[in-house]
């Protein structure tokens, strides 16, 4: 009785280096997932949890500005660490299209922000009840 007959798979035959260039497919597809998909994680601080509460629904730059009584430097850095790691996604002022992969640090306050799914349940595990 043969290998094969008893469930084993036959062995597979690939040219010399093929093997090589599999791994290195796997690479590159690993290297862009990761890329995109934000890995690490990030210390929510007080200041982030005050904007991530603010960004449950769309909200433009003024409107988080007053709401969060933050200076304009530190609503912008905390922000634009918040959208980096991917807990907050970016909008066109006039539409609901996001275009959150790009931001213009210069010019935040002509986007809208909103949480995202890691966004929330970053501030879910944080909830103090009174």
């Amino acid at each position: 009785m043969t290998p094969w007959a008893r469930g084993m798979r036959a062995p597979i035959r690939t040219l010399p280096g093929a093997a090589n260039c599999v791994s290195s497919i796997r690479t590159s597809l690993s290297y862009r997932i990761h890329s995109v998909v934000p890995t690490r994680a990030m210390t929510i601080t007080p200041a982030h949890r005050d904007i991530l509460y603010r960004l449950v629904y769309i909200e433009s730059w003024q409107c988080l500005l007053e709401e969060t009584g933050m200076h304009a430097g530190a609503l912008r850095s905390d922000l634009a660490a918040l959208v980096s790691h991917g807990y907050v996604d970016v909008y066109e002022p006039d539409s609901d299209r996001s275009v959150s992969p790009f931001l213009d640090v210069d010019r935040m306050d002509a986007f809208r922000y909103k949480a995202t799914k890691i966004g929330l349940d970053a501030i879910r595990n944080h909830v103090v009840e009174d």
